[in-house]
């Protein structure tokens, strides 16, 4: 990696990465993002149950699925192979939590479009951190909040709403 075209705060997050993976604290967040706002239970609806929800959700996984194809089509997302996927269709059955190994904001489109003809229907729930959620502008923004997203938070009744959702989640994906 040429480290003289990166940022300088991109810098910062990758030493801090690094010195992050010798100690082992693989659960603490590395960026230095501005404070969120809270995520409180009126402000998401999980499990979409709200027509604007609905609405919202079909928009912006239409507009994300065109967007992203197109940038693998001009070859500015590559994606460079895929193994394991023998595993999926069965995996799939029982419902899954299939998990990110890297933070880009275009991670779980490339996941989704890896393993989406293995998914029963068709879509893939993405877990997102609370900041991404509440704090993203724009079109990602739009995204992160529209496309099968599963926000975490610190508001604790909202956890739980997380938490049933996704249980309900997994339940239906069999």
């Amino acid at each position: 990696m040429d480290e003289t075209k990166i940022a300088p705060d991109r810098l910062e997050v990758l030493a801090k990465i690094r010195e992050y993976e010798k100690a082992g604290r693989f659960d603490e967040d590395v960026e230095n993002d501005p404070e969120a706002p809270e995520l409180t239970p009126d402000k998401v609806d999980y499990l979409c149950k709200k027509l604007s929800s609905k609405i919202s959700r079909k928009i912006a996984n239409f507009c994300a699925d065109h967007y992203f194809l197109k940038l693998i089509k001009k070859d500015i997302l590559v994606i460079d192979g895929v193994t394991g996927t023998e595993y999926l269709e069965e995996g799939m059955k029982n419902g899954a939590i299939i998990t990110c190994n890297h933070f880009h904001a275009f991670d779980n489109y490339v996941v989704f479009h890896c393993i989406r003809k293995y998914l029963p229907k068709k879509y893939l729930y993405k877990i997102i951190r609370e900041g991404n959620y509440t704090n993203f502008p724009g079109l990602y923004g739009f995204f992160f909040r529209h496309c099968n997203t599963l926000p975490l938070s610190r508001n604790r009744r909202t956890m739980i709403n997380f938490m049933s959702a996704t249980n309900t989640l997994l339940k239906t994906a069999k």
